[in-house]
Formats: structure tokens, C-alpha cells, sequence
């Protein structure tokens, strides 16, 4: 047993008295498991103990697609980029929103953020207006609603707010 990697975390819940001696919240294999509201079955929120992906995961993924260095690239197209980064973004919702898509909203809000750079790049008649580039990329997802995998699970969510 490896001495640094074990610890002993108190898994705090809405019905547990606060202990003030141990780690609330700890990582395995991409998540993180911490106190959090949940929602009830009667519609209300409720402290329970549940996880996320981890700030670690989000943060190497991000960096992963900062590497990939797709928004510079204003030869691509739309579609280029969709055959390059649908795969890794099928495995991460299929892995990472195995719980709770929802937790995954940052991420994807990034991701969004990253292709209104292309966007910006590729289109200098925007002029440089992200609120015109995420209006551009809304048009191809009504007229393309399948072209990034993102795009079908996440109908709901807004991108328009950057992420940075």
C-alpha cells in the first residue's frame, strides 16, 4: 500500500455531523468524489456525497485541444475538425458523464470558446465579435444538429458565455 496515495476522506452528506479531522473530498481515475447538492426526488436539493470530473481531468483535456492547435488553423473546415475531435469528445461525455452530464458543462462551454476562435480566425468579417462567431456556429448546429456528437447530447445548454 502506497503511504501517499492513502488517506482518509469523511464523506460528509446532508445527514452526518460536519468532522473537522479529515479531507472532504478526494480524486480516483478522473473524479472527484465530494460533498455536493443533488437534486430530490420531491424537487428540492440535498447535501449528498457524489462525483465529477475531476479539475485535473478537465485541465489536461483543455490543454490537450490547446496542443491540438485547431483554432489557428483557418485552412480547416467545420467538418475537418468535427471528424478530428468527435472521437475524444464521444469517449469523454461516454466516460466523464457517466454520472452526471451535466458536470461536463464547463468543458464543453471550452470547446465551444475554442471553435469560436477558429470561427473568428477563419471569417475575419466578424471582427473579432465572439458574440458573432457563437451566433455563426448556432446557425450550423440548426442546420448541422449531428455534426459534433456535443451537440445532440447537450441540446439545452447555452454556449454563448465564454469560458476561458
Amino acid at each position: 500500500m502506497n503511504e501517499e496515495k492513502t488517506k482518509l476522506v469523511y464523506c460528509q452528506n446532508y445527514c452526518r455531523k460536519e468532522k473537522k479531522d479529515y479531507k472532504k473530498k478526494f480524486d480516483f481515475l478522473g473524479f472527484t468524489f465530494k460533498p455536493q447538492s443533488i437534486p430530490s426526488k420531491n424537487g428540492g436539493l440535498f447535501l449528498g456525497y457524489d462525483c465529477a470530473i475531476s479539475q485535473a481531468a478537465q485541465t489536461r483535456i483543455v490543454s490537450g485541444w490547446k496542443k491540438q492547435n485547431f483554432h489557428r488553423q483557418s485552412t480547416l473546415t467545420m467538418q475537418e475538425i468535427a471528424t478530428k475531435v468527435n472521437p475524444q469528445i464521444i469517449g469523454i461525455i461516454r466516460y466523464y458523464g457517466k454520472f452526471w452530464k451535466w458536470s461536463l458543462r464547463n468543458l464543453i462551454r471550452h470547446f465551444q470558446y475554442r471553435l469560436a476562435k477558429w470561427v473568428l480566425n477563419k471569417y475575419k468579417g466578424l471582427k473579432g465579435s465572439f458574440r458573432k462567431a457563437y451566433n455563426w456556429i448556432n446557425e450550423i448546429k440548426l442546420s448541422y444538429p449531428n455534426m459534433f456528437y456535443h451537440w445532440t447530447i447537450f441540446k439545452s445548454i447555452d454556449f454563448m458565455t465564454r469560458a476561458v
